[in-house]
């Protein structure tokens, strides 16, 4: 009895504690839950006025761009975008074939498709990333159009998909469709579906037949990637997926469908884009100002990318550039020269060796010249002086080795370090090795001054392990390089061996730094930007914005004693003394780099005027057949040229 009254006093307490429990959960998921709806409310009220959004399109006035003497080099026009179409115009098949692609439920739901989300939000659980977004053409529409308040990728999404219900509100399902398809953004500056049908079919958007439609609504999820002109299967498979969808979802029929599959539509493409080059395409200088200059009005005006182009078409800007034609001449006469190229090398368009250059007065960041690749350009064409991730190999050595361990007083260029071997243990339990060249291997100390000479990867680690890793991390990050992965804090940074790599301008600018007395300033392409009223609206050159571009990175004396070693490795590096034969009544101080299996060649250096930086390679990383130091050798040509009338001057 006493035991079964025991027994049931125990089952008591423990449905007692069950409700406890059971209660607690219901309690804190219920605050949770008033926290996360409080949450939301503030991001919604923080977002933008969605009345605000432009929902048509004004042709105003060309912009001009100048080059640093003030003369007429280029002009952005309202008829490089030709123009704003009526949703009556746009060919129904046009309009299901991005419908489909974008936004199969577009017609069916209030601008938040719950099962779109749902798909994304399954996805990027599984990925454990965020690449899907649920976003609808609506959703794309105002990402596009409004500068989004939210401080994270989730609070911008909150406020995207309330703003999209909001604005389905305003508008009816094809006047959104009509603004949605005038203000798609395809590769480089093609916006709008009236100047990417020009563009890719010369024609006019209402006169596209189905197969085109297709082959423009595959671009929109990925313009480059899906590129006809440069990526033709990519883009022909994404083409037949939407022709594929629009048959099963009743939008033609499937002899239209294998009409359409049967139409050769690439050669019509690649006749457009032949006589495309027969017209004017801006220079790659001209390209990177237009980009500079969108990002910047987007930053510092808090506008949406389609408002910075609009002004940028339509506002009769007048964009004052730092290009300085004569030393771009000189840049563009000695890269475009195949004399300076192997031989060996292939010289078909889809293989062709490719080569960049960057020229900028480091004191100021004036970028003053720019060669963005080799062959035959196309508009906006793909930049790779500005764009391009390459490996920088040993050029990295005075940036993630030496600058570091120089600047904490680690170390001077006289400090010796011993060159065999080194062996590092590392993640996953295997070791890696680091040695020289037979013939640089050495059991003597040293100096890092002799060193970075001779391009010993030993010394660099050691040097490297002094300030570890962390440290180099961060001094790297503060050298202006912004496409450095956190995967990249590895032993391996002294050598320059990297997840993606770095672009040749920010390379460039990490040199400038040293030669600049230590201090970082961001690289510019243009100097003031003015309105149709003549009111300054972007200014480069002015105090606020040169801090805001501007920080020292190493003390003085630092960047004084790696120009030191700079200088030395000019002078004595066997691999880059032909810098000298070129330059020998100027000081120059400067680094090569060959990356593993040589598939990128660079030289960095600079001198008492100005930093550039060269790099050759293919545009899919392959290794080259033969190796001359090709690019110590156009370096030196091109910068004797570019000082053929500067007195002599001395480092300071």
């Amino acid at each position: 009895m006493i035991g079964s009254m025991k027994t049931e006093h125990q089952g008591n307490k423990r449905k007692r504690w069950g409700r406890i429990v059971v209660g607690s959960v219901i309690g804190i998921a219920g605050i949770a839950l008033i926290l996360a709806v409080l949450l939301v409310i503030k991001i919604i009220a923080d977002a933008p006025d969605v009345s605000q959004i432009k929902i048509t399109h004004v042709g105003e006035k060309p912009s001009v761009v100048y080059d640093n003497k003030g003369q007429e080099i280029a002009k952005f026009s309202n008829e490089d975008s030709l123009g704003y179409v009526k949703i009556e115009e746009i060919p129904k098949h046009l309009q299901a074939a991005v419908v489909v692609s974008e936004d199969k439920r577009f017609y069916e739901h209030n601008g938040m498709d719950f099962s779109k989300i749902g798909t994304a939000f399954w996805h990027n659980l599984m990925t454990g990333s965020v690449t899907q977004g649920g976003t609808t053409i609506t959703g794309q529409l105002i990402k596009s159009q409004v500068a989004l308040t939210g401080k994270n990728v989730i609070e911008r999404k909150i406020q995207e998909q309330y703003l999209a219900v909001e604005f389905e509100k305003l508008y009816d399902k094809d006047t959104i469709l009509e603004f949605y398809l005038n203000n798609l953004a395809f590769q480089g500056n093609i916006q709008g579906i009236q100047m990417a049908a020009h563009n890719y079919f010369d024609e006019d958007a209402s006169n596209l037949n189905l197969v085109e439609s297709a082959v423009l609504a595959a671009m929109i999820d990925a313009p480059t990637y899906y590129s006809p002109v440069s990526h033709p299967d990519n883009n022909w498979k994404k083409a037949q997926d939407i022709l594929e969808a629009m048959e099963k979802q009743g939008y033609i029929s499937k002899e239209e469908k294998q009409q359409a599959l049967n139409t050769p539509v690439y050669e019509k493409i690649r006749k457009v884009q032949a006589e495309e080059h027969e017209k004017e395409v801006h220079t790659y200088f001209v390209d990177d100002v237009y980009r500079q200059v969108i990002n910047d009005l987007q930053e510092q005006k808090g506008i949406s990318e389609y408002e910075a182009k609009e002004m940028v078409y339509n506002g009769g800007l007048q964009i004052y550039s730092t290009v300085d034609n004569r030393l771009q001449n000189i840049v563009d006469c000695y890269m475009s020269d195949n004399r300076h190229y192997p031989e060996q090398e292939s010289m078909q368009k889809d293989s062709q060796l490719q080569a960049a250059f960057v020229l900028t007065d480091y004191r100021t960041g004036e970028v003053k010249a720019i060669y963005g690749g080799r062959g035959e350009k196309e508009t906006l064409s793909f930049d790779y002086a500005t764009q391009a991730l390459r490996q920088p190999a040993s050029i990295f050595k005075i940036l993630a080795a030496y600058a570091p361990g120089i600047d904490q007083g680690l170390m001077t260029p006289e400090t010796a370090f011993n060159g065999e071997p080194v062996k590092i243990r590392v993640k996953g339990g295997g070791v890696w090795s680091v040695k020289d060249a037979p013939k640089k291997t050495t059991d003597e100390p040293i100096t890092i001054k002799e060193a970075l000479a001779q391009d010993s990867n030993t010394i660099a680690v050691r040097a490297f392990l002094k300030s570890g890793k962390d440290i180099a991390f961060d001094y790297l990050n503060s050298f202006g390089f912004t496409s450095l992965k956190k995967e990249d804090k590895t032993e391996a940074l002294s050598l320059g061996g990297l997840t993606e790599g770095v672009s040749i301008l920010e390379l460039n600018s990490a040199y400038g730094t040293i030669a600049n007395e230590g201090q970082y300033i961001k690289p510019t392409f243009y100097t003031k930007v003015l309105d149709q009223e003549g009111q300054v609206i972007l200014d480069t050159t002015s105090e606020k914005q040169r801090r805001n571009r501007t920080h020292q990175v190493i003390k003085k004396e630092t960047a004084d004693m790696l120009t030191e070693m700079l200088v030395y490795a000019a002078e004595k590096s066997s691999s880059t003394s032909a810098v000298k034969d070129y330059l020998d009544k100027m000081p120059v101080a400067g680094k090569s780099g060959i990356s593993s299996e040589i598939k990128d060649l660079l030289y960095t250096g600079y001198t008492p005027y100005y930093a550039a930086t060269i790099w050759l390679g293919y545009e899919n990383p392959k290794s080259m057949e033969v190796y001359d130091s090709y690019q110590t050798k156009l370096w030196g040509e091109i910068m004797k040229e570019i000082h053929k009338e500067s007195s002599y001057k001395a480092f300071k």
